[in-house]
């Protein structure tokens, strides 16, 4: 999976000394929890998820990977905003967590929806579209097979003007964008802000505990160093750069943004170099690294493949249809409706 979503949670550990023979040593963290990443750090192995109510940011470590101990990051609450986990990265003393802020607004319509009708109404299930009418917005509810079951207005919700604009901000596809938290040797967090970033996708201790930390801006991918986890510089812009890095040995190493199954590594963090095995995955499938890994022992990541274009020659599904005498009932699949068809009427 990837270190944004979670179907579901929990911790299970399995530990092994030569790769072969595996000793379960059972559920360490509960499925209420959806631990996503455990990542292997100077100061023992960490992990961070949200809380159960998707609002707090909650960093678990463990010095054997078995007992673990949560401390919830003192984010400020917002009850339109859902956190996400995105990389962590720890030198000897400082801990430094990139994660997301995105609008909750499935979770408020679905209340006001509640409030209103008295339904509980799935709003992640059944989908529901949003447009303006005289400047007014209305909202449309869909059922089964896209059927429209109620419109009600922003007046009907008691959406506040603040509420329509994080609505209208959400249908737009805009995020709150990142946040970058980090704990010094006292353990006492800050909240930073990386000058000009617009999203963090990951961030990376070196050897000497520099904090490399990549993202983008809005002219498109870069990266920052830190020292410390507060101040940050932007880097030079390289040919290219891994979207995420994770330590190797006396540097890094990451896969590349390129449709490829290439390897970038570098010492500095500054200039990368393709180290393979890009070239063993031929056209004209498009490829990916999506899980790494590095250590003393090597490196190993998975690989995903798809073709750029679906096949043509399938089969089409029949629509399904009930006949009883004259009546008629079709269900189109690519649109979605029922047809019904009586006799002349339909």
């Amino acid at each position: 999976t990837t270190d944004y979503f979670a179907g579901a949670g929990g911790l299970r550990v399995w530990r092994s000394e030569n790769g072969v023979s595996w000793e379960y040593l059972g559920e360490v963290i509960p499925p209420g929890h959806a631990i996503i990443t455990v990542v292997a750090t100077e100061q023992g192995l960490m992990a961070a998820t949200s809380d159960e109510d998707g609002r707090r940011l909650v960093l678990w470590d463990s010095p054997d990977g078995v007992v673990w101990e949560p401390e919830t990051v003192p984010i400020e609450f917002d009850s339109m905003a859902r956190i996400g986990y995105t990389s962590i990265a720890a030198g000897n003393q400082t801990v430094v967590v990139s994660s997301y802020r995105d609008l909750a607004v499935d979770d408020l319509i679905a209340d006001r929806i509640e409030q209103f009708q008295g339904a509980d109404y799935a709003t992640h299930h059944w989908g529901w579209g949003w447009d303006e009418v005289g400047g007014d917005p209305i909202f449309t509810l869909w059922g089964p097979f896209g059927f429209p079951l109620a419109e009600v207005t922003a007046e009907d919700l008691r959406l506040t003007d603040t509420e329509i604009e994080q609505v209208q901000r959400w249908n737009r596809g805009e995020m709150m964008g990142s946040i970058v938290w980090t704990r010094d040797p006292t353990g006492v967090w800050t909240q930073v802000d990386i000058p000009q970033a617009e999203w963090v996708d990951s961030i990376a201790a070196t050897s000497d505990a520099v904090f490399l930390a990549n993202g983008g801006d809005n002219t498109g991918n870069t990266a920052w160093t830190s020292i410390d986890g507060i101040l940050w510089e932007e880097m030079s812009s390289p040919a290219f750069r891994p979207w995420r890095m994770v330590p190797w040995g006396d540097g890094l190493v990451g896969p590349t943004t390129m449709n490829t199954a290439s390897l970038l590594a570098s010492t500095d963090g500054d200039t990368w170099s393709d180290i393979g095995p890009g070239d063993l995955f031929p056209s004209p499938l498009q490829w990916s690294i999506n899980n790494l890994s590095a250590g003393s022992g090597g490196i190993l990541a998975t690989v995903v493949g798809w073709a750029p274009e679906s096949p043509t020659d399938f089969e089409p599904v029949p629509a399904p249809t009930l006949r009883d005498g004259g009546t008629v009932l079709t269900l189109d699949y690519e649109t979605g409706r029922l047809k019904l068809v009586a006799g002349a009427e339909a």
